[in-house]
């Protein structure tokens, strides 16, 4: 629509204008139109009635009379949209007197996206990769404004800022960064900053910024923690791998020792893992740390202890102690008091604890299969070895036990004869005697008696011819009984005597598994003076010698424990004897295959 300027009244008003801000005045009359000075640009205004009018209309009109724009306000400030140029301005419904102001409000569509104002803080939007594992791994960071000598930091949760190993710029929107190489892998996730030197980081936004980057996993151990499985001798050769991975690239992984330190003579390949060496050191347990690094850096420790322990020795106890036995007799190794105490007295170890205590001292060994184990025992019993000793209770040993019983027997021996009531003699063995009724009297008829020793002969015709001439004549013969007559070619002896018997025993934490009677006679025991061990799986083969040293060979035999409890310590024992308790034992040897 044109609008007529002369179907308008000026009404004295009047405008006023600065740049493209103007302000127009209503005059006497709320209803006026204002020529303005020249031509406004097409754009938004805010106006502002000077009364606070809220009840007013506004239009604008170009300068070929069509219509540029409206509002119908409500309230004393409005905005009006000028859609072209314009240079009248018709207001409708002003208090007399009023002034509207006008505030041009610039509005600037986006211009092409200009990325290479190195003047202003860098943008970061993207990176190529957020897993930056290997030491000179690197990624492309994307961005905008990035200038030729823009910084690239690192920052982890451990708030340490650590600058990039390289920075390269391709162009204002990209850069190709390398991590540095110290980048731990416990302090992820990283941030990556961009800066560029002398200029203020966007930090109200921190769009200079990109989180989440990775430094690689730590490399995984196979080999498990704790005691290694292959043990150290003094004086052999000793090999034992240990390995790792890196999980990220499966790339290498190169081994340290982070603390701790290795026994003499060995060392640890740095490439291979390998410990290996042939070590002079005596017994001992080393506790050492080693660390897995990865290409990246990342790195993990690992706790190993490597024992040094004997396969085979010997002790004399040719020292005197108290409390504890000590180092062997070569400084092999030292021994150790598993249950109650054994120590030297100058030439022989001995305890002086009760049977019940079973008493073990221990060495350490280097396997558990003993090709030997033996000591001297002084002839005594109750004290032995102890083998597969794992701690204070659990433990195998070997041992003699001594006891006694009481008895008696019944031998044929001579000869006799005589008379006994009631049938055969005892006194007779059986089969020896023979017996009959006796005569004690006889008698003539005219009451005559005649006594005659006891025998089993009836009276002779002379003696019946005596009673019938002389007394009337024989009235019989008078039996008394049972009485026998008897006569022995052998007679009983009984005779009483004490048994000595000789057991062999086979402890397992202070009870018998094996209790073997090896001999019994009634002179004495059958006493061991030296009692040796030996190994294969799980059997134990055991055997007990009259002498010291393993000489004379009185007993041995073998079992087989159901899944036995084996420790590598070996070494002497001292249990429940008998009647002939023994507290000593002297020449110690062992071999372990």
């Amino acid at each position: 629509m044109v609008l007529k300027r002369s179907s308008l009244s000026s009404s004295s008003s009047s405008a006023s204008a600065v740049g493209n801000d103007f302000i127009v005045s209503t005059g006497t009359s709320g209803n006026t139109t204002i020529t303005l000075s020249k031509d406004f640009a097409a754009g938004s205004y805010v106006v502002v009635s000077a009364l606070s009018d809220t009840a007013y209309d506004i239009y604008l009109v170009a300068s070929d009379g069509t219509a540029a724009g409206s509002v119908n306000s409500t309230t004393a400030s409005t905005t009006v949209d000028a859609s072209k140029a314009f240079n009248t301005v018709i207001i409708y419904g002003a208090q007399n007197n009023d002034t509207f102001t006008f505030t041009f409000k610039y509005v600037f569509s986006p211009s092409a996206d200009n990325t290479s104002i190195v003047t202003a803080g860098p943008r970061v939007t993207s990176v190529g990769t957020n897993v930056l594992p290997n030491v000179d791994s690197s990624t492309t960071i994307t961005g905008k404004n990035f200038a030729s000598n823009a910084t690239v930091t690192f920052t982890g949760t451990d708030s340490v800022v650590r600058n990039a190993k390289s920075v390269t710029r391709n162009s204002s929107t990209s850069l190709t960064v390398v991590r540095p190489d110290d980048l731990p892998n416990a302090y992820q996730p990283y941030t990556i900053t961009v800066l560029n030197p002398g200029i203020s980081a966007p930090t109200s936004t921190n769009l200079h910024k990109l989180g989440s980057l990775s430094a690689g996993s730590v490399p995984v151990w196979s080999t498990s923690v704790g005691e290694l499985s292959t043990i150290m001798t003094k004086g052999s050769a000793y090999s034992h791998s240990l390995s790792a991975s890196d999980p990220d690239t499966g790339g290498s992984v190169t081994y340290s020792v982070a603390s701790g330190s290795l026994p003499s003579g060995l060392s640890l390949n740095s490439s291979t893992g390998v410990i290996s060496g042939t070590s002079s050191d005596n017994f001992g347990t080393y506790s050492i740390t080693i660390r897995a690094t990865d290409a990246g850096g990342n790195y993990v420790d690992r706790a190993f202890t490597l024992a040094n322990f004997i396969s085979s020795d010997t002790d004399n106890f040719n020292r005197s102690t108290s409390g504890n036995l000590g180092s062997t007799s070569n400084k092999a190794t030292v021994w150790t008091n598993q249950r109650g105490t054994w120590q030297a007295d100058g030439s022989r170890a001995y305890s002086s604890d009760s049977a019940g205590t079973h008493a073990v001292a221990t060495i350490v060994g280097s396997t558990t299969n003993i090709s030997n184990l033996q000591a001297d025992t002084q002839n005594t019993g109750g004290v032995g070895v102890a083998f597969w000793v794992s701690d204070a209770n659990n433990y195998y040993a070997a041992t003699t036990y001594y006891s006694t019983s009481s008895g008696s027997s019944t031998s044929c021996t001579g000869g006799g004869s005589g008379l006994t009531e009631g049938g055969y003699s005892s006194a007779c063995c059986a089969g020896n005697s023979t017996s009959q009724r006796y005569i004690v009297s006889w008698s003539c008829c005219d009451g005559t008696s005649f006594t005659s020793a006891r025998t089993t002969t009836e009276p002779s015709s002379t003696q019946i011819n005596n009673c019938n001439n002389n007394y009337g004549g024989y009235c019989g013969s008078s039996y008394t009984g049972p009485v026998t007559y008897y006569s022995c070619t052998t007679t009983n002896v009984t005779s009483s005597f004490t048994n000595y018997l000789s057991n062999f025993r086979l402890i397992n934490n202070g009870s018998a598994i094996v209790n073997t009677q090896y001999n019994s006679n009634t002179s004495g025991y059958q006493t061991a003076g030296s009692i040796a061990v030996s190994t294969s799986g799980n059997t134990i083969s055991y055997s007990a010698y009259s002498g010291a040293g393993k000489t004379g060979l009185i007993h041995s035999g073998s079992t087989t424990p159901s899944s036995p409890v084996k420790g590598r310590n070996v070494g002497l024992y001292k249990g429940d004897g008998g009647s002939s308790q023994g507290s000593y034992v002297d020449n110690f040897d062992v071999t372990l295959s």
